[in-house]
């Protein structure tokens, strides 16, 4: 295992920030390399919840104290289930939709 990589990533529009992700590529990753990019990616577990905004969305994302936000945390690994990133996605409650469908 190397050492941890900090992953940060801005989305935006020309008008405005979209989502914030901020991480760390821990074990899998070389400088420079995108996660995806890192090999074999198995998949990831995420986790969505409604939430507001703390100080640091506030200021990446431009918003008011308290607006609303979509907060996903990801765990993505390799088929061996090294993990090779850990990362906490924020998006503007005002332009982003989450949809699921579920088929069986």
């Amino acid at each position: 295992m190397g050492t941890p990589l900090p992953a940060a990533h801005l989305w935006s529009t020309a008008a405005e920030p979209q989502a914030n992700q901020h991480g760390s590529a821990p074990w899998s990753a070389t400088p420079g390399s995108h996660w995806y990019a890192v090999g074999s990616t198995a998949g990831s577990s995420y986790t969505l919840v409604a939430n507001l905004t703390d100080p640091l969305s506030v200021t990446i994302l431009g918003v008011e104290v308290g607006a609303p936000v979509l907060v996903g945390d990801e765990i993505a690994m390799t088929h061996d289930g090294t993990p090779v990133l850990l990362a906490t996605n924020t998006f503007r409650g005002d332009t982003y939709r989450f949809q699921v469908e579920l088929h069986h």
